[in-house]
Formats: C-alpha cells, structure tokens, sequence
C-alpha cells in the first residue's frame, strides 16, 4: 500500500463504498441487506448517520466480499482464525496453524524453519529453497488476507485486541521489511 498514490486510495475507496451502496440499494430509496430485507429508507435524513454501519455490515451482493464468511453463523470460525492470527499462526495455502512467532517474522517460513536473509531483493537467490525454504508460503502471509480477518472480529465483538493486531502488524511488516530488502520485495 505504500505504493499507492493518494488519489489512487481515494478513488479505491469510493469504488468500494459505491460498490456496497449498490448492494444495499441505496440508489433505489432503500438500504437493503444481502437478503433483501429493508434496513433503512434512504429518503429518511437518520438513515445517513448508519451508513458506515449498514456498508460495513451488509456488503454488495457480487463483491469480493459477499458470500457466506459474512453470515452470521460463521462468527465462531472468523474469531478463530482472528485468535490465531493473535498468536502468529495462520492457515495459508491448504496448511493449517503455521506458526510464523509473535510477533509476526515476515521472513520465516515455518515448514523449513529457514527464515530469509535481509539483502537486497536482487542480490537474494529467491530460487534457491535451502536458503528461503518455500517462498510461496512466506509471500502468501506477506499478503496480509488475515487482517481481513481481525478487523471484521473486531467490527463483529468489539474487542480491542483486534484492531491493536491490524496496527501492529501492519507497523511490524514496515519496520521488518525495508524499501527494497529481502524476500518480501523480490515478488510483488
């Protein structure tokens, strides 16, 4: 995300928000959830003050975010993979409960054991498996899907822990991953 010029942000941000007021229907005169089901009349000056709820709660039926993780009955799994994700472990490429230490080493790649040297993303031979063990399992977590994850536990529980991790971890990866320097640079 640091490569993102601001404006390209923005502009990610309106197609999203756009994108789930589409899906509640806004446009119609009516918020809607995913079943249909009247939330807010969108002509009634309140109903803008629970928008941030009704978007973030209820997203647009066909978006990258739509399905059955956002269903109710999936709330013990989501704050399982949240709690691990607290823990530094995570599910990633059909392997379960990897465990990547706490706080998060964004260079180790916990099948191996080996962990990535710090050099330059060029002068890192990423082919080379004894040296970086299985690359795709490193750059699978360094896509940061989990944070996905504790954010929505957090929206759906309202524990603190949650939303600390997000900043942690993001904080933790820039620290950890200089401009340029090791595995997590040498694939986009």
């Amino acid at each position: 995300m640091r490569r993102f010029t601001l404006p390209e942000l923005i502009d990610r941000a309106k197609q999203a928000l756009l994108s789930r007021a589409e899906g509640l229907h806004f446009f119609s005169g009516r918020f809607r959830n995913y079943e249909g089901k009247c939330l807010a009349d969108a002509t009634d000056p309140a109903a803008f003050d629970r928008l941030p709820e009704l978007l973030l709660g209820h997203p647009a039926a066909g978006s990258s975010f739509d399905g059955e993780a956002w269903r109710p009955s999936r709330g013990e799994t989501l704050c399982r993979s949240a709690d691990l994700a607290l823990e530094g472990k995570f599910n990633l490429l059909g392997l379960e409960c990897l465990s990547f230490g706490c706080p998060v080493d964004w260079h180790l790649e916990p099948t191996s054991g080996r962990r990535s040297p710090l050099l330059h993303w060029k002068r890192l031979n990423s082919l080379d498996p004894s040296l970086t063990g299985d690359k795709k399992v490193v750059w699978e977590l360094n896509r940061h899907q989990h944070l996905l994850a504790l954010g929505r536990a957090f929206l759906q529980t309202g524990d603190d822990r949650y939303a600390a991790a997000v900043g942690e971890q993001i904080a933790s990866w820039i620290r950890e991953n200089p401009t340029k320097q090791g595995i997590n640079w040498v694939s986009s």
